[in-house]
């Protein structure tokens, strides 16, 4: 496992400022400062999670890939690679991409079951300062931003969890559109 370039780059500047060399091993899941109860409905089965949100400590602003491993491992026991947003396209199984209508290609996926709770969203947000970064396999990022799919609500409306700037939130496809963010694919753990 490595770490993500945002960890390397804060223990490097530790190391630099005289400071030891940080633990930059998976860290153990925190516990979550608070959650939000959120009913599912898959298989014909109702379900409530407790869907966690962390103190911006454990998972600084701005960190949804921390977010969405830290939720994942919690909701589901899966374990996604210590990866920023735009890389974990590369360590983890793709299981779908979404197209230009991607709220129907994502609530289709989910009905069919072909997405399962505990999958990771790819999600572009034009607005973002990475917009225009270079992954670790030297392309532009093809999107900038990390959720959690938790399953259908009672509508049948897919959930998706992701932490957006300092919050928290379990969105649908439309919340997710009035924030201006587009699904782009769906991964898998490998794990």
């Amino acid at each position: 496992l490595h770490p993500s370039r945002r960890d390397f780059l804060q223990g490097l500047a530790a190391l630099v400022a005289g400071a030891a060399l940080p633990d930059l091993a998976i860290a153990k899941t925190p516990k979550p400062k608070r959650h939000i109860p959120t009913k599912t409905y898959n298989n014909g089965k109702e379900k409530t999670l407790q869907v966690p949100v962390y103190s911006l400590k454990d998972v600084p602003a701005n960190n949804c890939s921390k977010y969405v491993r830290y939720a994942a491992e919690e909701l589901f026991t899966k374990r996604y690679e210590n990866n920023d947003a735009w890389d974990m396209r590369y360590d983890e199984s793709r299981v779908a991409v979404m197209g230009d209508d991607w709220k129907t290609d994502l609530s289709d996926l989910a009905k069919k079951e072909t997405i399962k709770p505990g999958m990771a969203i790819g999600i572009e947000y034009p607005k973002s300062k990475h917009k225009n970064d270079i992954d670790k396999k030297r392309n532009t990022a093809k999107y900038t931003h990390v959720g959690l799919f938790l399953g259908l609500n009672e509508r049948g409306e897919p959930l998706i969890a992701h932490e957006f700037g300092r919050n928290t939130y379990v969105h649908t496809p439309l919340q997710l559109e009035a924030k201006a963010l587009k699904a782009i694919e769906v991964m898998n753990s490998k794990r």
